[in-house]
């Protein structure tokens, strides 16, 4: 492959968007009732709730910020202060910058470790470990200087709800909107076959207690038959992707 290779990317795929993958499933699995909207809907956002902190090339994010000198805690980064990212689910790999001249990989631990790293508040220098809990990031030993640090994790790439209001199942936007036939998301375009996949198996399982459709679609657990091979593919691809970014320019079509 050549240097000024040109990949060409399809965006905004035609049936990207929350109306048309329902009437996709509802079609596969040969459902027609109106009121089997819902329950499909319900199952598309269970799927994407499943595996939203799974590491994709499409939900990856990186994020940076100042330390603050004689400062452990950070909470989410607002206008005003600076944190780690409000779309993060969980982390890939974090770095801290020693004066602006190298980044340096920095030991993720747990709250309790922590705790036994910091058990004075006078404990200050550069941080060799982080931990992130109860929304909220600690630093270890305590920062003594305003070195940057830096994030490579996984984001949140806008998650719908349903909850149980009392009469009927309310449907919420990443936003807390109503959750419209209209919304669009990167999983009904990166990742359609695998939340199609999950959904169905959800629905086989779960509500047409259809047994042998439901070992097809995604055998005992929902990460079986078609889903792992919707998500392997998925995971190939990734791979695939960031070995051939290099000296690749793209064109949107």
């Amino acid at each position: 492959m050549s240097e000024s290779e040109v990949v060409l990317v399809s965006l905004n795929t035609p049936g990207d968007n929350l109306g048309t993958i329902i009437e996709r499933i509802i079609n596969e699995v040969s459902r027609t009732a109106s009121a089997d909207r819902d329950t499909v809907k319900m199952a598309i956002i269970s799927a994407i709730r499943y595996f939203r902190d799974h590491r994709f090339w499409f939900n990856e994010g990186t994020h940076e910020f100042d330390l603050t000198v004689n400062q452990q805690e950070y909470e989410t980064e607002t206008a005003d202060t600076e944190g780690p990212p409000a779309d993060w689910l969980r982390h890939i790999t974090a770095y801290i910058n020693i004066t602006g001249t190298r980044y340096l990989e920095m030991d993720h631990v747990s709250i309790e470790e922590m705790r036994w790293h910091t058990p004075t508040d006078t404990m200050a220098g550069i941080p060799s470990w982080w931990t992130y809990f109860n929304e909220t990031m600690f630093f270890a030993p305590i920062p003594s200087q305003a070195d940057a640090v830096r994030f490579d994790y996984v984001k949140d790439l806008g998650t719908p709800s349903y909850n149980w209001g009392g009469t009927d199942w309310l449907f919420s936007g990443p936003q807390g909107d109503p959750l419209l036939d209209s919304w669009t998301s990167r999983w009904f375009i990166d990742a359609e076959e695998l939340i199609r996949a999950r959904a169905k198996w959800d629905l086989y399982y779960n509500y047409l207690d259809d047994d042998q459709n439901a070992m097809k679609q995604g055998g005992n657990n929902g990460i079986g038959g078609a889903v792992g091979i919707a998500y392997n593919a998925l995971k190939k691809t990734d791979v695939a992707r960031k070995r051939q970014q290099k000296g690749r320019r793209a064109i949107a079509i």
